[in-house]
């Protein structure tokens, strides 16, 4: 006789999703730039594979910052230390401030044939910064005529 009975249809069952507190930590991915290439690493893997921790990671980050920081001002301390006489700084910064005020002003006939009047615009706004510089400059104390010098002939601002 024929079997009568409906086929049992096989069905395969989903596994049952982890419970993120107890079977699976929750994990974070990072993207990491090797020679060029994007490689994503878990933070274990990237730690394993550089051999730091991300805390000495910033840790090298800070003290390079710092670095820089403390080299800037060993150089800014150095200019001053021998920094010229108040006569020759003066007529540094003169010569400096009056050599960009001939090439902005060159600039600015150049932009007005032109009709370049964005250009024009911002060569201006530079100029007027240019003369009150010079007017600082006549007007300047012993400090504030380093400070200007820095900013002016080593383009240290």
């Amino acid at each position: 006789m024929p079997n009568t009975e409906a086929p049992k249809s096989i069905t395969p069952q989903a596994p049952a999703a982890p419970q993120a507190s107890m079977e699976a930590p929750l994990v974070t991915e990072t993207a990491e730039m090797v020679e060029g290439k994007v490689s994503e690493l878990t933070p274990q893997a990237s730690t394993k594979a550089s051999g730091k921790s991300a805390k000495d990671d910033k840790k090298q980050t800070q003290s390079k910052r710092d670095a820089k920081l403390t080299d800037r001002e060993l150089l800014r301390a150095r200019l001053l230390k021998n920094a010229p006489k108040m006569k020759v700084m003066r007529s540094e910064i003169q010569k400096e401030l009056e050599k960009e005020k001939e090439q902005l002003e060159g600039d600015i006939e150049k932009f007005r044939k032109k009709k370049q009047y964005h250009l024009l615009s911002q060569a201006i706004m530079k100029l007027r910064i240019v003369a009150r510089q010079i007017e600082d400059l006549a007007r300047a104390s012993v400090d504030q005529l380093k400070d200007l010098w820095l900013k002016v002939v080593h383009r240290f601002a």
